[in-house]
């Protein structure tokens, strides 16, 4: 099984409930396949989460999830370079 975090940053009038529903919708989805070992969450425009993630114990990641790309230029720049040296891949996900 495959170890992953999600990483899920909500859209600009995006309420909690809808954003449960959706990452569980995607949970249901993918955990006969996967270990879930962690979900972030963060607001639209912050990024809170991503820093917890980017300072987390990623070498024992296989997967990161992302529900959007990543536009802010340096934080995709981080992001890929932890995944060459922790050796976890990056992939979209879309639930509606």
């Amino acid at each position: 099984m495959a170890k992953v975090v999600i990483y899920y940053r909500k859209s600009v009038n995006e309420k909690n409930e809808q954003t449960v529903k959706r990452i569980n919708k995607f949970i249901q989805s993918i955990s006969s396949q996967h270990k879930i070992k962690g979900v972030l969450i963060d607001n639209y425009s912050e990024s809170n989460a991503f820093l917890e993630l980017v300072e987390s114990q990623l070498n024992d990641i296989d997967v990161i999830y992302i529900n959007q790309m990543i536009n802010n230029e340096f934080e995709k720049e981080l992001l890929n370079q932890l995944s060459n040296t922790d050796k976890f891949s990056i992939k979209l996900f879309m639930v509606n």
